[in-house]
């Protein structure tokens, strides 16, 4: 796609360097929160030096997701500001027309293969009437093209057998069926989700709705940033939402999502924004315990403006559409492989208590991060907590950090991410099938492990299950639990799991860590010959795992049809 930059071998090549330079910078700006504005000024710098150069569809196609990515991640990073008040947004809003701009020049010139591709980046509706003209021609291919199409069913201006003959001969796999509706999912919604004509009996006579999906990281900063949320969603969509005929996905499904005080105050603005009414708002937490608390405020009254549906669902599971094929290994040469990226109190606790007790050697070990002077967005690993975490003195613990700490980072997954630089988060969807299978246990740090009430497990758990890896978890309270609930084995008794149960996080952190003391203390022999009383359990959650898409679109239909 760069070749096509420009006809000059020497602006060729700096074109390409500049898209290289996007894709680093948004990889940097993600490991380096606290330079953000000045990495967001970089990246706004080598698109206004991209625009220079003749750009073909993919390139623009890129750019804009780099600057969605980007303003998402800025939105979630400014602790008070609104992110459309800044300078950097409007920068941000002002590349985005111009890209835009280009866009229309080239329909004009007819050097656009398929324009209606364009409809999700366009909120200002500028680029309908081209789409319009372009989304009635055969072969459109993506899911928001099908949702205009429809819209243009909804004017009168397309037959409605038309629409439903052409999702039938082109088999578009973006259609989610109710009892009484199809839903037409589109924008960020993850098809692997979704069904497909030829799945659904009778779709021709469903009525249909459009479900307009938008992921939300960091749903308690984002959700209040109104302007942001209503400039992802085109133009035609909010006009939909209007007339009833679609629906608002705010997806948490990959990310922690707390319901709090003025979250209901939150969607009932955003709503009011929208201009369509607070029932016509779907959202989506990962966190299972979410739904419960929001249970409780509808029940006492709460929702008077209209009651969003609330449906925990986590594509996370999703990874087994991006698998790598895994086997287990037979003879591994070590006892254990635990990942950890950013130092959090409780992977700071199980590094420490590990090269106390001298496991390194018997390891695959990561610790990305420093454990002194800390980015300001990750809470100071004291030593008088750490303390308390490992069951040491703190003159044991600040020895312990001061040995550790001109060693770090310990570099352990540089092949998930040094083969994607700039392809931000690709590492979440990937696992090293290699290190998975020289290694007999899989310690995971996930995300939290506190006292509260979230209830929720990662890629990181999910990449257990993938691999074939037996599994101990750092995580909250009933992590385990939750697991089985969606049809997974876990590893009792070969492991003593009611650490999952122990609500204070300090207490199940060491009965956590004592399963680990014990498997280490055996030969690696009798810890194999364990192991493979664990084999059809591994078999039987990789296998289930491959499946468990289904599992989610069923949990999806009935919170929708509740």
């Amino acid at each position: 796609m760069q070749d096509n930059l420009t006809s000059s071998t020497v602006e060729s090549e700096w074109g390409q360097h500049l898209l290289r330079y996007i894709d680093e910078k948004v990889g940097f700006g993600e490991q380096n929160r606290d330079t953000l504005f000045e990495t967001i000024n970089g990246i706004h710098w080598a698109v206004r030096q991209v625009l220079r150069f003749y750009l073909d569809e993919d390139i623009i196609i890129h750019i804009l997701r780099r600057l969605d990515y980007m303003e998402g991640y800025l939105s979630w990073q400014m602790p008070t500001a609104s992110l459309t008040k800044t300078s950097l947004h409007q920068e941000g809003k002002s590349l985005r027309t111009q890209l835009m701009d280009r866009l229309i020049q080239m329909s004009a010139e007819g050097k656009l293969r398929q324009p209606q591709n364009f409809i999700r980046f366009d909120s200002e509706g500028r680029f309908l009437p081209m789409a319009q003209v372009n989304v009635v021609r055969p072969g459109f291919v993506c899911a928001e093209a099908v949702a205009l199409l429809f819209d243009m069913v909804e004017q009168g201006i397309v037959d409605r057998e038309v629409f439903i003959s052409r999702i039938a001969s082109e088999h578009p796999r973006c259609l989610l069926p109710l009892k009484n509706e199809i839903l037409i999912a589109c924008g960020d919604a993850p098809l692997s989700l979704c069904l497909g004509p030829g799945d659904i009996a009778d779709f021709a006579s469903f009525p249909y709705s459009v479900a307009w999906w938008l992921d939300v990281n960091r749903p308690e900063e984002q959700l209040g940033d109104y302007p942001y949320i209503v400039g992802r969603i085109p133009s035609f969509i909010k006009v939909l939402l209007r007339k009833g005929k679609a629906r608002l996905f705010l997806s948490a499904a990959e990310e922690m999502s707390h319901f709090h005080g003025n979250w209901y105050d939150q969607i009932s603005r955003l709503a009011q924004m929208i201009g369509c009414s607070c029932d016509s708002i779907v959202y989506l937490p990962q966190n299972a315990g979410f739904g419960t608390d929001y249970a409780e405020f509808v029940a006492k009254g709460g929702a008077a403006l209209g009651a969003p549906k609330v449906i925990s669902l986590n594509t996370h599971l999703l990874l087994s559409s991006l698998r790598q094929p895994a086997c287990i290994g037979e003879n591994p040469s070590k006892k254990f492989l635990c990942f950890n990226n950013r130092p959090y109190i409780h992977r700071a606790a199980l590094f420490l208590n590990m090269v106390r007790d001298g496991m390194l050697s018997d390891c695959y070990v990561s610790f990305n991060g420093k454990m002194q002077n800390l980015p300001v967005f990750i809470p100071e690993l004291k030593p008088s907590l750490l303390a308390l975490w490992m069951k040491n003195s703190e003159a044991e613990v600040e020895s312990l950090m001061d040995q550790v700490e001109p060693k770090l980072p310990f570099r352990l997954d540089l092949d998930d991410i040094a083969s994607n630089i700039g392809a931000s988060g690709s590492f979440i969807w990937r696992f090293d099938a290699r290190l998975h299978e020289d290694a007999a246990y899989y310690l995971v740090t996930e995300s939290e492990m506190d006292g509260g009430t979230t209830r929720r497990f990662t890629e990181k758990t999910v990449k257990g299950l993938a691999a074939k890896n037996p599994f101990i978890i750092f995580g909250n309270a009933g992590t385990l639990a939750s697991l089985r609930e969606f049809g997974f084995k876990t590893f009792s008794p070969v492991i003593d799991e009611t650490y999952d149960m122990i609500e204070d996080p300090i207490s199940r952190f060491q009965a956590a860590y004592a399963q680990v003391k014990r498997l280490h203390a055996l030969p690696m022999e009798k810890l194999l010959e364990e192991r493979r009383t664990l084999y059809e359990i591994l078999e039987h959650n990789h296998k289930h795992l491959l499946s468990v898409g289904a599992r989610l679109i069923k949990n999806l239909q009935n919170g929708l049809e509740s």
